[in-house]
């Protein structure tokens, strides 16, 4: 039996200076528990080099940066055989659940 498969794609930009983009394949079920993760999370932010990252006061805007399509599995396999399971920024898949915004400004 085939498991159904996603192609998941991030489209963003950092400062009107660098584009950031980023794919991963995923099984259908990995896509709907993230999907649930990112609609109910606070502001967070994703860093994409030393010193920058995007911030996001919740997980809805980034929802708007991705997009999502059912690919067969045959297509699953020719893009792991050319580009592997995922490639360029993928950070934007690692967020965790628990991880609470922290305010790096000092308290005075």
């Amino acid at each position: 039996m085939e498991t159904e498969k996603v192609l998941v794609q991030w489209d963003s930009n950092w400062g009107d200076e660098m584009d950031i983009e980023g794919f991963s394949i995923l099984t259908k079920s990995d896509w709907e528990d993230y999907k649930k993760m990112l609609e109910n999370k606070g502001r967070f932010y994703i860093y994409v080099g030393t010193n920058e990252e995007i911030d996001y006061n919740n997980g809805n805007q980034l929802l708007k940066e991705i997009s999502v399509e059912n690919i067969s599995e045959d297509e699953a396999k020719t893009i792991q055989k050319f580009f592997g399971g995922q490639g360029g920024f993928t950070q934007f898949l690692g967020l965790d659940e628990d991880e609470d915004w922290e305010d790096d400004e000092d308290e005075d």
